[in-house]
């Protein structure tokens, strides 16, 4: 039987009496960046409540008040958006404040990106098939040349197909896998 005791949550509300900032963490995901990720959140809140159309306008103080992000982590969060193309920022007025419009449609279409399989998990679904698919050829040849006296010659001199060397090279520099990797 359930207690009738408040959660831990709703007792800390009621203590510090403010909300709670929604946070998701997809965005978060998409960004690699968890300040990124609440920072677009917070923007995405106030969308829609600016008074100059499609634009919404936060200070240096306002963000920090509301999200707790300091200068420096609102500025990487900014650039990271912007270099995804999501996010455009104008300075306007005395003092100078920020109006930041979100890109809706480039958002949705890096989501959906990241909705669809992950491509870390194809990524590395195509690693283990290409790791699987050279270690068969390494093995066919090691076996062809087991007569010569340097039976791992045709390895050595680098004769595996190419789309192979490219496809496991690719993605042992993405994902910083050791070349003599064998898992």
């Amino acid at each position: 039987m359930k207690g009738t005791r408040k959660n831990l949550n709703s007792q800390l509300l009621e203590i510090v009496g403010a909300k709670p900032v929604v946070f998701n963490r997809a965005l978060a995901q998409l960004a690699n960046s968890a300040g990124a990720g609440l920072f677009l959140s917070q923007l995405l809140y106030w969308d829609g409540k600016g008074a100059w159309e499609g634009w919404v306008y936060k200070t240096i103080k306002d963000f920090h008040k509301e999200i707790h992000l300091n200068r420096s982590e609102q500025d990487r969060a900014i650039k990271i958006w912007k270099k995804l193309g999501v996010l455009e920022v104008k300075r306007k007025g005395i003092p100078c404040k920020r109006y930041f419009r979100i890109h809706a449609d480039q958002l949705v279409k890096l989501l959906e990106r990241i909705k669809q399989p992950s491509s870390l998990q194809n990524s590395a679904n195509q690693f283990a098939e290409n790791d699987q698919q050279v270690r068969a050829f390494e093995h066919t040849t090691t076996e062809s040349t087991t007569k010569n006296t340097n039976k791992n010659s045709v390895i050595q001199t680098g004769a595996l197909p190419k789309e192979l060397r490219d496809g496991r090279d690719e993605l042992v520099k993405k994902f910083s896998i050791p070349k003599n990797y064998h898992g």
